[in-house]
């Protein structure tokens, strides 16, 4: 809770800037693109009437990143899940036991 409020408060007063909160939010978040979006959105409706610039400035850029991550973290998370080592089938006759006819082919 003291980064958020550390990079919401240094975001109000001009020493980070849009970018910083939400890479500091994402991290915060584990890499939650939605959960990002929705913080970052709701620390930008806290300066509804304090500063409507840096209000409209951060759900910009909330829109813009969630636009551009969400793609490249399906993209990730896709590649993750099929980044699969499917041996080759030499490989596996190589390997005495891996196959039950293993032996029979390498020799043969």
């Amino acid at each position: 809770m003291a980064v958020f409020r550390s990079v919401v408060g240094g975001y109000k007063g001009g020493q980070n800037g849009a970018d910083d909160v939400l890479d500091t939010l994402f991290n915060i978040f584990d890499h939650d693109v939605e959960a990002t979006a929705n913080v970052a959105v709701g620390a930008a409706m806290l300066l509804t009437g304090v500063d409507d610039d840096k209000k409209k400035d951060l759900l910009a850029k909330v829109h813009t990143w969630r636009r551009d991550v969400r793609p490249l973290m399906c993209a990730i998370l896709i590649r993750l899940a099929t980044d699969v080592t499917i041996p080759s089938i030499p490989s596996l006759l190589a390997a005495p036991g891996r196959l039950p006819l293993a032996d029979s082919y390498a020799e043969g």
